[in-house]
């Protein structure tokens, strides 16, 4: 008898934002090739974009909903702060949240829940699958639970502590998902677990693992290389959040004495200024948007992934790509990406927002070619390695021992769960 498995996922395919709902959905349709049953419950861009209980594409049953909110998550280029307020409040308190999750599960009858993203759907709404006694799997792709804002991160730095909001936040969500007798977490990092859990000691109580997401990207052979210059590449949002600039700033007095290019791929709300302040550099490229076959393209392009974040980064699947196009990274050393880059093996970890650290590390690169070949070398070896497929394993065991904790557990290891201690 197949597992019937409610997605919960605020943003879904066809409608993406970021990363959170492009894993949901990769992992969703792993999962249906091991005969689960599955169905998303995820927000709709406009009226003329639901659809209730419509099979998709993939075969899965899909409930899109325009939710009752002052905006949607896909259009937030202009809020007000007193709509972000009512935003919130009824991301936390309005009966329709719960109300939907509850129509959803007597027409889908779900043996188990994974939310991926529930923001824009009701944290209330958690109450919903407690009450039905389903069983939930919470996978953290963010800091939601500890931050209003998702990522600690305000007015270009991290957050030190909780503001009063976040900590009203964090109680009203906890009390929501406590009622759930069967609850494990799920996050890309163990950092990510162990940043919420500082703020959120609850999520420690329960079983919590850190496993990656099992995403696979395309990969492209190396392209053809200018001799002599080393090519840098930057994919994301053009955000204070991502250090765009401290790369840059770090790179400016380099350019009389080496040559390199860059790249950036991406666009984002500090897009104007960057390009007003770095366009006229005929070292710099911004292309903009491009689809995921662009940016393995450019990865074969690439001498060098830069992952200059300044915030708390959980798992950034672009680096998951560069790692499987055997791509070496230079990132900041916070947060998961100490998990995913061997320092001075297949990668470089810099001090965030240092922009001598960071200039000083693109110095060593750009000036001992030694350096930067076996940094590709290791990495080229070690893209063999990366395995979607083992992640899946273990997040479906997760899933099955948040059903029946009695049962065995043969893929999860001691290295993989967080908490309990």
């Amino acid at each position: 008898m197949k597992t019937r498995l409610l997605v919960v996922s605020s943003a879904y395919e066809p409608f993406v934002i970021g990363g959170a709902e492009q894993s949901a959905r990769t992992f969703c349709l792993r999962l249906q090739q091991e005969g689960y049953e599955i169905a998303i419950l995820t927000t709709s861009p406009s009226k003329n974009d639901e659809v209730w209980g419509e099979v998709n594409e993939d075969g899965m049953k899909v409930y899109r909903v325009m939710m009752p909110r002052p905006y949607t998550l896909f259009d937030r280029s202009d809020v007000s702060p007193l709509d972000k307020a009512r935003y919130h409040l009824a991301d936390h308190f309005a009966p329709f949240n719960p109300a939907l999750a509850n129509r959803v599960i007597a027409d889908f009858k779900p043996d188990l829940v994974n939310i991926h993203a529930i923001q824009g759907l009701g944290h209330n709404s958690v109450k919903a699958y407690a009450k039905a006694g389903l069983p939930v799997v919470y996978t953290l792709h963010d800091q939601g639970l500890a931050c209003i804002n998702m990522s600690r991160f305000r007015d270009g730095k991290l957050c030190e502590g909780q503001c009063t909001a976040c900590r009203f936040s964090s109680k009203v969500k906890t009390k929501a998902w406590n009622r759930t007798k069967r609850l494990s977490f799920i996050s890309p990092s163990r950092a990510n677990l162990e940043t919420v859990a500082q703020f959120v000691p609850e999520v420690a109580e329960r079983p919590a693992f850190a496993i990656g997401n099992p995403n696979s990207y395309p990969v492209h052979a190396p392209g053809a290389r200018s001799e002599g210059t080393t090519n840098l590449l930057f994919v994301g949002r053009l955000h204070s959040s991502k250090g765009v600039d401290i790369a840059i700033e770090a790179l400016l007095p380099l350019a009389t004495a080496h040559r390199f290019k860059l790249r950036l791929l991406g666009t984002g709300p500090d897009e104007a200024e960057l390009k007003q302040r770095y366009d006229s550099l005929d070292w710099v490229s911004f292309d903009g948007f491009v689809s995921m076959e662009e940016v393995g393209e450019a990865m074969g392009w690439a001498d060098v992934l830069l992952v200059p974040s300044t915030w708390q980064e959980n798992f950034p699947g672009v680096i998951q790509h560069a790692q499987q196009s055997g791509l070496p990274v230079m990132a900041s050393r916070i947060g998961g990406l100490p998990e995913m880059v061997d320092d001075r093996q297949d990668g470089l970890l810099v001090a965030p927002g240092d922009v001598a650290a960071w200039k000083g590390a693109f110095e060593n690169v750009l000036s001992d070619a030694g350096l930067l070949e076996h940094l590709a070398k290791t990495a080229r070896e070690r893209a063999s390695l990366q395995s979607p497929q083992a992640l899946s394993e273990k997040i479906e065991e997760v899933l099955a021992l948040t059903i029946d904790p009695d049962r065995p557990a043969t893929k999860l290891g001691a290295q993989d769960r967080v908490f309990p201690r």
